[in-house]
C-alpha cells in the first residue's frame, strides 16, 4: 500500500509539473500531459525551466527506488495504464495571465501549472 501511494504520488507530481518547445503554449501544455502519461521524466525536464526541472531529479530518484522491486514496477505500470485514458487535447486548457505567462489546467487530473516565455520558448514552471 505504501509503495502504491509513493508511485501514485510521483505520477501526480510528474503529471503536471513538462518535444519541441518552439510550439504554442497550448501545444507545450498538451505535450507535457502526453509525457506525463508515459512518465517520461526526461521529456518533462526538457519542457521545464531550469529551476523547475531540478525537482525532477528527486522524482527520478523516487521512481528508481519505487521500481527497484517487481511490486514497484507493477504498480508503476498500473498507474501509467490508468493515466493512458486521459485525453490531453480535450482536457488541457491554457488561459492568459499576461503576455509571457499562461495558466494551464487539466480537467481530468485537476492539476495546474504555469508556462512562461524563456528565450522565445514556452517552458513549464510553478
Amino acid at each position: 500500500m505504501k509503495l502504491s501511494f509513493i508511485v501514485s504520488s510521483i505520477l501526480v507530481v510528474v503529471a503536471f509539473s513538462a518535444c519541441s518547445n518552439t510550439e504554442s503554449p497550448e501545444k507545450v501544455a498538451v505535450s507535457m500531459c502526453e509525457l506525463a502519461k508515459k512518465a517520461d521524466i526526461k521529456g518533462m525536464k526538457e519542457l521545464s525551466t531550469v529551476e523547475f526541472a531540478k525537482q525532477f531529479e528527486q522524482i527520478e530518484e523516487l521512481f528508481n527506488a519505487a521500481t527497484a522491486t517487481e511490486e514497484g514496477k507493477a504498480e508503476l505500470a498500473k498507474q501509467i495504464t490508468s493515466m493512458s485514458a486521459i485525453e490531453c487535447k480535450t482536457s488541457t486548457k491554457v488561459t492568459d495571465i499576461d503576455e509571457k505567462t499562461k495558466q494551464v489546467h487539466n480537467s481530468e487530473t485537476a492539476q495546474e501549472f504555469k508556462l512562461t516565455l524563456v528565450d522565445g520558448k514556452w517552458k513549464v514552471t510553478n
